[in-house]
C-alpha cells in the first residue's frame, strides 16, 4: 500500500470520529436551543400571570441565549459540512488508488480538437489526464488547472512551479481544506461571470449629499422622539410622524437601484462569502517557496483581500432585509439603513474593482497548483525533472503516469546524440502509447509537475504533435486535408525555433506510395530546423532515411514475438528496425485469410 493511501486512512478515520463528534454536540445545542425557547414563552406567560418583572428579565436572557444558540450551531453546521466533505475527499482518494474510480470533472469543454497536443494527448475528457489531476473545485479553479495544461509556463517559471508543487505536496490537510471549501460553494461560470461583469460595470453613485441627509435625517428624528420626553411632546409628536414619512419618501427614490443591486448579488453573495474563506486560508498559512509567497503577498497587499471580499459579501447581506416590507420600513424610516449600505457598496467598488479578478485568479492558481501537488503526493516514485537550459532531453525508466503502475511498462530514452527518432513496431505493441508517454511527461515538465519517470533532464521545449486529426464537415474539411493543415502548422512552428514533435502515422489518408514519399519528404523538410522528436511508422522503407542523416535520426523499435502460437509484446524499446509484423498472424489466427 502506498504511503499515501495510509495517510488518507488516517484523516480519514479522524474525520468520521469528529464528525460524530459535532453530530453529538449539534444534537445538544438543538435541544438547548429548544428548552430555551420553551423556557423563554413559559416565562413570558408567567409574567401576565403575576405581573413580576423578574419574568421580563429572566425572559430576556433566555431569549437571548436563544439567539447565541443558533449561532454557535450555525458554525458548528458549517463544520459539519467541511467535516463531511474531507471525509469525502479522503474517500475518493483511496477509491481512486485502490479502484482507479474517477468521480472527478474531465474538462470535456476544454477539448479542442485543433490544439497543437491537448486533442491527440488526451488532456481533456473522460479519463484524461486532466480528470486525474482535477481536485479543483472552483470555477476559476477549473479553468486555471486547463490553462497549465494546454498554456504552457514561461521556461523561467518552471522551477518556481516545481518548488511551489513540491512544498505543497507535504501539506495534504491544508490542501483537502481548500478543496472540502470549494466543494461547499455553489459555483458556477454564470456566477463567476456576473461577479466579474458587476465589478466592471459603472453603476450610479450616492453623493455626498445624499449620504449626509441618511445621517441628518435620522438623527432628527431620534432627536424629537427623545424631546418628546421633555418639551412639547404634541408638536414633536407629529414632527417625528413627519421625519419619519420623509425619510420613507427619501428612500423610495433609491428603490430601483437597491432592487437591481439585490437582484445580483442574491446570486454571488454566498459564492464571495465562501471565496473569502478559501483566501482567508492562503493568506494564513506559512509558505516558504517563492512562488507561493509572491502570489500571498499580492492577496495581502495594502489590505486582506479576504477582508475585502467578505466586507462585500457582508454588505451584499445587509441588503437582503430590503425586500421584507416591515423591516424595510423600520430600518429606513428610523435609519435611512439601506442608502448608507448603496453608499458602502459603491465606495468597494471603486476601491476594488480592479483587484477582484487578481484576487479570483490566484485562488484559482492555488487551485491548480493543489491538484498538481495531489498527483505528486499520490505517486511518491515520481520525480521532479531537471530543466536543461541545454537542448538536452533524457528520461530514465518513464512512463504513462494514467496507467497503473502493477501494468505500467517504462522505458529508458535519450535525445541527446541523435535528436529525432524513428520508431517502428507491429500494431499493438506500444508505439502510441510510447508516443503519448513522451508528450504527457514533457506536458507535465512545462506545467512544473512531478512527472511518471524515475529521473528526467529536460530542455522545456515548444510540444507539437500529430497523432489523432478529425475532419470537420462545418468546415468542409476532409481527414486528409486536416491532416495536411496540421503538418504545414508544424512545419510552420518548428521554423520558429526549438521544438518537440511527436507524429503518429502520418498521411493515412492515402495510398500507400503516397504515404511514403510524402512521410520521407516531411521527415528531410524537419531536419532543416531545430527539432528533437519521434515519427511512428509501420512503413520500414522510412528507416533508410537514418543513412542519409545519421547525426539527427536513429532507428528504434517495439518487437512482438509469437509464443505457443499467441502474440506477446513486452513493450520495450529497443535499437534498429522491427522484424515481426502481428497483422497477417493475427488475421490467419482469426480465420479471416
Amino acid at each position: 500500500m502506498k504511503i499515501s493511501t495510509t495517510i488518507y486512512s488516517e484523516i480519514l478515520l479522524e474525520h468520521r470520529n469528529l464528525l460524530q463528534e459535532l453530530n453529538r454536540k449539534s444534537g445538544f445545542l438543538s435541544l438547548a436551543r429548544l428548552l430555551s425557547i420553551i423556557v423563554a414563552i413559559l416565562l413570558i406567560w408567567g409574567f401576565f400571570k403575576t405581573n413580576h418583572y423578574s419574568f421580563i428579565i429572566a425572559s430576556a436572557l433566555f431569549l437571548i441565549a436563544f439567539f447565541l444558540l443558533i449561532k454557535v450551531h450555525g458554525n458548528l453546521f458549517w463544520k459539519r459540512k467541511l467535516t463531511r466533505s474531507t471525509i469525502e475527499i479522503n474517500e475518493e482518494e483511496i477509491a481512486y488508488l485502490n479502484e482507479r474510480k474517477l468521480p472527478f470533472k474531465d474538462g470535456k469543454e476544454f477539448i479542442n480538437i485543433k490544439h497543437f497536443f491537448t486533442y491527440d494527448l488526451d488532456i481533456f475528457g473522460e479519463d484524461s489526464l486532466y480528470q486525474h489531476l482535477n481536485r479543483t473545485a472552483t470555477y476559476i479553479g477549473e479553468n486555471s488547472l486547463a490553462k497549465r495544461l494546454s498554456d504552457l509556463l514561461p521556461d523561467e517559471e518552471i522551477i518556481p512551479n516545481q518548488k511551489a508543487v513540491e512544498e505543497l505536496k507535504h501539506k495534504t490537510e491544508w490542501r483537502q481544506k481548500i478543496y472540502a471549501i470549494g466543494r461547499n460553494i455553489q459555483d458556477n461560470a454564470a456566477r463567476f461571470q456576473n461577479i466579474l461583469s458587476w465589478s466592471k460595470r459603472k453603476d450610479k453613485s450616492v453623493s455626498k449629499l445624499a449620504l449626509a441627509l441618511s445621517y441628518i435625517m435620522p438623527s432628527l428624528l431620534w432627536f424629537s422622539i427623545i424631546a418628546q420626553f421633555f418639551i412639547l411632546p404634541n408638536i414633536l409628536y407629529t414632527l417625528s410622524i413627519t421625519l419619519f414619512f420623509a425619510n420613507l419618501f427619501f428612500i423610495s427614490s433609491y428603490i430601483k437601484r437597491i432592487k437591481a443591486i439585490f437582484i445580483e448579488s442574491e446570486s454571488i453573495s454566498k459564492t464571495l462569502e465562501r471565496y473569502a474563506l478559501i483566501i482567508r486560508e492562503i493568506e494564513n498559512e506559512p509558505f516558504e517557496s517563492e512562488k507561493l509567497k509572491n502570489l500571498q503577498s499580492l492577496l495581502k497587499g495594502s489590505k486582506s483581500a479576504h477582508a475585502e471580499i467578505h466586507r462585500l459579501s457582508r454588505l451584499f447581506g445587509q441588503l437582503e432585509n430590503f425586500l421584507n416590507l416591515l423591516g424595510s420600513i423600520i430600518s429606513n424610516g428610523l435609519f435611512l439603513y439601506h442608502v448608507r449600505v448603496l453608499y458602502k457598496i459603491a465606495q468597494w467598488k471603486n476601491e476594488n474593482t480592479d483587484k477582484i479578478e487578481n484576487w479570483l485568479e490566484i485562488m484559482g492558481e492555488f487551485e491548480a497548483l493543489n491538484s498538481l501537488s495531489n498527483f505528486a503526493f499520490n505517486n511518491p516514485e515520481y520525480c521532479f525533472p531537471e530543466i536543461s537550459k541545454e537542448q538536452k532531453i533524457g528520461f530514465t525508466e518513464v512512463g504513462h503516469p494514467l496507467i497503473r503502475s502493477e501494468v505500467r511498462i517504462t522505458n529508458d530514452i535519450s535525445f541527446n546524440e541523435n535528436p529525432f527518432v524513428i520508431l517502428t513496431g507491429s500494431n499493438m505493441s506500444g508505439k502510441s502509447t510510447f508516443l503519448r508517454t513522451l508528450g504527457i511527461n514533457m506536458l507535465l515538465t512545462r506545467a512544473g509537475s512531478a512527472i511518471c519517470a524515475t529521473k528526467a533532464s529536460v530542455n522545456p521545449l515548444t510540444l507539437l504533435v500529430s497523432m489523432r486529426v478529425e475532419d470537420s464537415l462545418s468546415d468542409n474539411e476532409s481527414y486528409f486535408f486536416a491532416e495536411v493543415n496540421r503538418l504545414h502548422r508544424i512545419s510552420q512552428e518548428a521554423q520558429k525555433g526549438k521544438c518537440f514533435v511527436l507524429l503518429d502515422e502520418i498521411l493515412r489518408g492515402t495510398n500507400s506510395d503516397d504515404k511514403r514519399k510524402g512521410t520521407k519528404e516531411f521527415i528531410k523538410s524537419l531536419m532543416k530546423y531545430d527539432i528533437t522528436g519521434i515519427i511512428a511508422t509501420h512503413d520500414l522503407d522510412i528507416c533508410s532515411l537514418q543513412k542519409d542523416y545519421p547525426q539527427q535520426l536513429i532507428n528504434k523499435y517495439f518487437e512482438v514475438d509469437i509464443i505457443d502460437d499467441e502474440l506477446a509484446f513486452d513493450y520495450k524499446l529497443r535499437n534498429g528496425i522491427c522484424q515481426n509484423q502481428s497483422a497477417t498472424f493475427l488475421m490467419k489466427k482469426m480465420g479471416i485469410i
